[in-house]
């Protein structure tokens, strides 16, 4: 019963301040009207809005309310507005990140591969055996160039000495110490017969070349020869896989002979190379003679060579 007078005591003042505040719009008074202060409450929604001052005369409570929820409804949506826009430039800022990690990963490795190529060009220039320094060194006009020719005829060892003699150097008849390039004849393949001298050329790691080497040389109009590399033969008719050139170059590495840390002892009889060419070969290639059997790993036999399927004699 007391909670129902209540309601009602709160309903009557409600709707005495809604006529007072009517009656004022409608006689225009003069007086201030934010000065008077009116209590409004909304039993419905236990909602209650203080203060005339909130209120303008052209505007009823309902569109006041409405007002303040839309006010709510703006900021609700600046927040969320910010929200959104604070993670668009974080992820910006990652995005940007992860490019940045990627260039500068792309840059190592593009400095990687500068400096790999500039190691590699530097190893290139100080090769001793490149074209250009091979063709420098022993072609050129120098008493070091140093011919001998193996199997070749009358007119090509003629030839020869012309060409030796235009670059200062000269042809001997046999392999020494001071021979820098052994002539040979070639096939289509770029074989030559196995002699020798093409052993010898093997076992110290000399240039042996076709003798179209010299030809070509003495047919070009200009004085300096031509590369020697282009004419280096690929090996001979029994082994061809460039033999000279992998002799020739793992001496110029300073790499072992072929037969470093193996001992030899060389009996009479080994044809059809002689004892003395045998142990030069031997010596050349890096081996040691010893004069106990025994203690070798290799013997040369005294059997007679036996011709093979290959047509080589050579028992060595």
């Amino acid at each position: 019963m007391l909670s129902n007078l209540n309601e009602s005591s709160r309903l009557g003042e409600i709707v005495e301040a809604l006529k007072a505040l009517e009656s004022a719009m409608k006689k225009d008074m003069k007086e201030d009207f934010t000065s008077t202060p009116i209590t409004c409450a909304y039993h419905s929604h236990e909602a209650i809005c203080i203060g005339a001052s909130s209120i303008n005369p052209d505007v009823t409570v309902v569109e006041e309310t409405q007002f303040h929820l839309n006010s709510q409804l703006q900021h609700d949506q600046v927040q969320q507005d910010q929200v959104q826009q604070d993670q668009v430039q974080q992820d910006q800022v990652q995005h940007n990140q992860v490019q940045h990690d990627q260039v500068q990963h792309d840059q190592v490795q593009h400095d990687q591969v500068q400096q790999d190529q500039v190691q590699q060009d530097q190893v290139q220039k100080e090769e001793p055996t490149s074209m250009s320094e091979a063709t420098q060194k022993q072609t050129s006009s120098s008493p070091h160039l140093s011919l001998v020719g193996s199997r070749l005829t009358g007119a090509q060892l003629q030839q020869a000495k012309i060409f030796a003699k235009k670059h200062g150097g000269r042809i001997a008849t046999c392999f020494n110490g001071s021979t820098t390039h052994i002539i040979v004849n070639v096939d289509e393949n770029g074989r030559c017969t196995r002699t020798l001298k093409y052993l010898q050329g093997i076992a110290s790691g000399r240039w042996i070349v076709d003798y179209q080497w010299i030809k070509h040389s003495l047919e070009n109009e200009g004085q300096v020869a031509l590369p020697v590399s282009m004419y280096e033969v690929r090996g001979d008719h029994i082994y061809s896989v460039d033999a000279p050139q992998k002799a020739r170059l793992s001496l110029a590495r300073g790499e072992a002979g072929l037969f470093a840390c193996m001992n030899f002892f060389v009996m009479e009889g080994c044809t059809p190379l002689s004892k003395d060419h045998i142990t030069n070969l031997l010596v050349m290639a890096g081996g040691k003679i010893v004069s106990n059997p025994q203690s070798c790993l290799v013997v040369c036999d005294t059997t007679p060579p036996i011709r093979r399927a290959c047509g080589c004699r050579c028992c060595c």
